[in-house]
Parts: C-alpha cells; structure tokens; sequence
C-alpha cells in the first residue's frame, strides 16, 4: 500500500512538468499519463540472388519502371506505382545512382524496356516486383515483399537481383498504475516501410565502388 501511494505522489508532481512540455510522446489523458512509441518495423534478411563482382556504379544512369503486382487486388497499378515511387525517391535522395530516371509507363516488357533505355543512352534498367503486400491502415499490420532486378541495357543480363520483406505492426495498448504505453501508427504505414526497405537493399549497391 506504501508503495501504491509513493507511486502517486511521484505521478502528480510529475504532471504539471508533462502537461506543460509538449512532449508528442507524452498525453495527460483522464488523469493518467499517456507514453506514446513509434511502432517498429522489422525487415527480414536482405537476399542477393545476383551481384556483381567487379565494375562500379559510379558513372551509371538508371531508369525505374513503376513496380510490377503479382497479387491480384484492386488498381494494382496505381498501387505499384505509388510504392515504386517512395522507393526510387529514397535511392534518389541517397544518391545511388549519378542520374536515375522514373517512367510512369506500365512495364512494357523486359525486350520494349531495354529498347527504350538504349534510345535514352541509359546503363541500367531497374525493374521491382511487389510479391506480397498487406495494408493494414493505421491500426493493423503491414507487410510488404519486393524484388528488385537491375539488368545491364548493352547486354540486357541482369547485373544485382535482390529481394526482401518487411513489416510494420501495431499492438495493444499496455497499462501500468499510472500510465498507458500506447504504439503510434503512421497514417501510411507502406511509405516508412518502403524507405526501410530501399535503404537496407541500398547498401550492397552502394558499396559497388
């Protein structure tokens, strides 16, 4: 009992300091503090199929079709070209590449593909594949798995092949005697989990000095 009532002397001193740092981490909610985390993402292991052993990527110029869906769901282009974006934007920002180019044409073929990077004097072509993905919105899980292929346009022959998964999951609130741990979920939770997926399968590349 002693201790219950130490508890909360400590919890109301502590209340004026928390309601008045605006915290975003922390709520004053009916009389109990609220503790709010980021929900984790967690990525499998990064495969590499296929890479290179020699060469460098340091004056090549990349082009980026919109991802391909291989599930079965609605606007799937749309879908693929939204996560295809975040992802060729992250490797933009990072600067993989000196000059990455992004069309918005659908995937034309691998033969139309090559064709039209050789017209624009490209060095490889970058095709993604969405082999699963889980929107769980703002409260459940979401999962996504991606291939990346890049292939050289001279010789159409693929140069890195990668492919990984991850996830980003909710959980239930977590009550304490005088707190709640609550996980706070993106709006879009798909788009931090592309950028942690672009960074992981970034790295190998980057090193292809």
């Amino acid at each position: 009992m002693k201790h219950i009532f130490l508890l909360a002397c400590i919890f109301f001193l502590l209340l004026p300091a928390c309601s008045s740092s605006h915290d975003p981490n922390w709520e004053v909610k009916s009389g109990r503090i609220v503790q709010y985390q980021d929900a984790v993402i967690e990525l499998s292991e990064l495969v590499k199929e296929i890479y290179p052993q020699t060469g460098s990527r340091s004056s090549l110029t990349a082009l980026c079709y919109p991802f391909f869906m291989e599930q079965d769901i609605s606007r799937p282009h749309k879908t693929g070209q939204r996560i295809s974006r975040a992802f060729w934007g992250r490797w933009t920002q990072v600067g993989l590449f000196p000059t990455m180019l992004f069309s918005d044409a659908r995937w034309p073929g691998k033969k139309k593909a090559l064709a039209e990077a050789r017209q624009k004097n490209i060095d490889l072509l970058v095709r993604g594949q969405i082999v699963h993905f889980l929107a769980g919105g703002s409260t459940g899980t979401t999962s996504l798995g991606l291939r990346i292929d890049i292939y050289a346009v001279e010789s159409g022959l693929p140069v890195w092949s990668l492919l990984q998964s991850g996830r980003i999951a909710g959980a239930p609130d977590r009550d304490y005697i005088l707190t709640v741990r609550r996980t706070r979920m993106p709006e879009a939770a798909e788009i931090p989990l592309v950028m942690n997926l672009a960074d992981s399968m970034a790295r190998p590349i980057l090193k292809w000095e």
